[in-house]
């Protein structure tokens, strides 16, 4: 399970030598490999350098958003911000039994988005993923609602998206990890959005790979982080039938999933 960023922990030296020693006099032995309170192992506390991978997991946009620059993100076909699905997917997060490669810190409050990536650093996490949901212009939007309404009609609006970018520090890495995230959502039969790419005005974002809807970003948090860092589309929420797709408990799980797998697979690679 993770952890939420409003707990402070005391990770200072003086704090781990007393708790090894707590541990030790317990015939720390015997405890070897198995989780403590804290969620490590005897094995980490003695061994620091053992310490699982972090990760930050930030729910795109603001309930309430703190600064005038923050927004809520679009709104849904049926009028639900954006920020809300973002919070719902990353709770799911905190619901799931995740790997114990490594650990999460999740954020689902009103963090201001230019404070994201020095929060992530702060928090000592080695990757960062930020959680949104798609819109388009509205032009096509305002198409589409006419007539009669069919899925099969709304395709072209639908499915996932994930965005790098260059200009980040660890670019070769977050591509890397993109990579990932795309590959275990497609095998999770999520289909790539490439709307986002046509040739009309307010798009035009450039991809990096259409075969797996990978987009380059100039997004403040992708740009400014020190640390691999991705932003990931989960689907396209002002379409009313994606809409309902991505409310559900099922989907959802699967995108978390997805999620974990790619970050898994991810940290295996960085390992070898």
């Amino acid at each position: 399970m993770g952890e939420r960023i409003e707990y402070s922990y005391d990770d200072s030296p003086s704090s781990l030598i007393s708790r090894r020693q707590f541990l030790l006099s317990l015939g720390g032995a015997l405890f070897l490999g198995r989780s403590m309170p804290n969620g490590r192992t005897l094995e980490q506390e003695l061994n620091p350098s053992q310490e699982r991978k972090k990760v930050s997991i930030f729910a795109g946009h603001a309930e309430k958003p703190a600064t005038p620059n923050d927004e809520q993100g679009p709104f849904s076909a049926s009028g639900i911000p954006e920020y809300r699905f973002n919070d719902e997917l990353v709770r799911h997060f905190e619901q799931l039994p995740l790997a114990d490669s490594y650990s999460v810190t999740y954020a689902r409050t009103n963090i201001p988005f230019t404070q994201r990536p020095t929060l992530a650093q702060k928090l000592g996490s080695e990757i960062y993923i930020e959680i949104h949901h798609d819109s388009a212009q509205k032009e096509d939007i305002n198409r589409l609602k006419t007539g009669e309404q069919t899925e099969e009609k709304w395709r072209e609006l639908s499915g996932f998206s994930v965005i790098y970018s260059p200009n980040n520090k660890y670019s070769r890495e977050s591509l890397r990890l993109v990579q990932l995230v795309a590959d275990e959502l497609f095998q999770a039969g999520f289909k790539p959005n490439l709307y986002h790419a046509k040739d009309i005005p307010g798009e035009r974002r450039p991809l990096a790979d259409a075969s797996r809807a990978i987009y380059t970003g100039r997004e403040y948090v992708l740009r400014e982080n020190v640390m691999p860092a991705v932003l990931i589309e989960a689907g396209v929420i002002v379409n009313p039938f994606e809409e309902v797709i991505m409310k559900q408990p099922e989907t959802q799980r699967k995108v978390v999933e997805s999620i974990d797998r790619a970050v898994q697979k991810y940290f295996a690679e960085q390992r070898r």
